[in-house]
């Protein structure tokens, strides 16, 4: 629904010439005229704008039953601004499903960790199960087989073989477990001026992967259709990937809201989600679950993703359980378009 104006408010009947008409339907017809294929959120923002300038003091209203993908365009409707990553592969009866997971222990290395690899047996069976990734669909990169060594040359090597061929309808994921770091910002797109970084195994010799080089290799060369979901278990991830919009929720878990970053960027074709394991100025645990080592972020998502979970239930469930268990990271949610957090995880 769109009103015009706030219920404390009255809304203005007005003239041009010998014609009368409401001020806010005259927004309208003003926003549509002036931008056709605007967004919801385009349209809201041309109309209150038009309004001030023209001397009105109400400021119309958009709200929904049920969440809108605000940058979906206006005049197609509600009922059409869905997630694109449910739409099907053309010409195909189900969509093609692709899994890349990376699990770095440093072994022998300063900073081992002892549960990156249990996560990758843990997500790869998710995916299976779960998620209808065929087994011969999934590529693993582990420093405890020589063969499939998680390099930088290797890791950015299996993200090319991810992206590689995708085409509308088709289903990637994305998975790291390792340590994650942070390193001066080059580029100016961060506030904090520090872009956030995975490590590969032989990072002292070949460095770090910046954020930025991880968004070129997985956002921007994804076409439309396209959906991706990424989940980063390591520190400082919480933008790991440049996704423009965040979610954010109260303390009481009630109220959810996406927020867009401020800044300049390249805009991304696809349908691009990622959780990640804390805030960019937070570390991940690699913790005891039981018997077993794992990253808590992981043990987190294993223990609270369902068949019928939505994202904000999902994100909700992971940060209560976290913090139950005596973890300070904040798990974080973040998309590349404005993403319906009612909507499933998990698709047929």
């Amino acid at each position: 629904m769109i009103s015009g104006c706030k219920d404390t408010q009255t809304s203005a009947d007005a003239c041009s010439g010998s014609k009368f008409f409401g001020a806010m339907t005259n927004a309208v017809q003003h926003a549509l005229a002036q931008k056709p294929n605007a967004s919801f959120h385009s349209v809201l923002k041309i109309m209150r704008n038009f309004l001030k300038d023209g001397g009105y003091a109400q400021v119309p209203q958009m709200s929904s039953e049920r969440p809108v993908k605000l940058d979906a365009t206006f005049r197609n409707g509600p009922g059409l601004a869905k997630l694109q990553r449910k739409q099907k592969r053309p010409g195909a009866a189900k969509p093609r499903r692709k899994a890349l997971s990376i699990a770095i222990n440093y072994i022998g290395q300063r900073g081992e960790l002892r549960g990156c690899i249990n996560d990758q047996a843990t997500i790869t069976a998710l995916w299976k199960s779960q998620f209808g990734v065929p087994a011969d669909s999934i590529r693993t990169l582990r420093d405890d087989d020589p063969n499939s060594m998680p390099t930088k040359t290797n890791m950015l090597a299996a993200m090319q073989w991810l992206v590689e061929g995708a085409c509308s309808g088709d289903e990637l994921f994305l998975h790291y477990s390792g340590h994650g770091g942070q390193m001066a910002d080059t580029s100016g797109d961060e506030h904090d001026g520090k872009d956030e970084t995975l490590i590969p195994c032989d990072y002292q010799d070949s460095g770090m992967i910046s954020d930025d080089v991880l968004r070129k290799a997985l956002v921007l060369s994804l076409s439309e259709g396209v959906s991706l979901f990424g989940l980063l278990d390591c520190c400082h991830s919480g933008t790991g990937m440049d996704l423009p919009f965040v979610v954010k929720i109260t303390d009481d878990g009630r109220s959810v809201k996406m927020s867009k970053k401020s800044g300049k960027y390249i805009k991304g074709a696809a349908d691009v989600v990622m959780l990640s394991g804390c805030k960019d100025s937070q570390t991940s645990a690699d913790a005891s679950i039981g018997d077993k080592f794992a990253g808590a972020m992981t043990a987190a998502l294993h223990n609270c993703i369902n068949p019928g979970v939505s994202f904000h239930q999902l994100l909700r469930n992971m940060r209560k359980y976290l913090k139950n268990g005596g973890f300070k990271q904040v798990p974080q949610l973040s998309s590349e378009k404005m993403l319906d957090l009612s909507e499933p995880v998990i698709t047929p």
